[in-house]
């Protein structure tokens, strides 16, 4: 598969993605974002949008608006930075979201655990 195959948002996407991720790591020292991972970022085909999905080792409620904060106070560096390493004309808006993909699969495998579990008993107590 080519390059070319890819859309122009797509690729710009997986640059931000790397570079956000890399500024997370070695430049941001705001204690707000130091337990965030970026988990996806979508970017419009108009390219002034992107929207970025993040997780938290530790995903309370409390934690989860402090990170926002944190990335609202940082949007600033992030699309400045953002900015020279693309030479894009304009930097989309950035918009950062919390990504509860796992949460949600976690949420599952436990209600399938539980029904396995509780079929497991209720067979149990029909053999005796």
């Amino acid at each position: 598969m080519s390059t070319k195959e890819f859309k122009r948002a797509d690729r710009i996407a997986d640059l931000f993605q790397t570079e956000l991720a890399t500024l997370l790591l070695r430049e941001i020292s705001d204690p707000r974002l130091q337990e965030v991972t970026i988990t996806s970022i979508k970017v419009s085909d108009d390219l002034g949008h992107a929207k970025i999905y993040f997780t938290l080792l530790d995903a309370v409620p409390e934690k989860i608006n402090e990170a926002l904060k944190g990335f609202k106070h940082a949007s600033g560096f992030f699309r400045s930075h953002l900015a020279k390493v693309s030479q894009l004309r304009k930097v989309p808006t950035l918009a950062f979201y919390y990504d509860d993909h796992a949460d949600r699969a976690n949420k599952m495998t436990r209600l399938i655990e539980k029904t396995f579990a509780e079929d497991k008993k209720y067979l149990a107590d029909d053999e005796t």
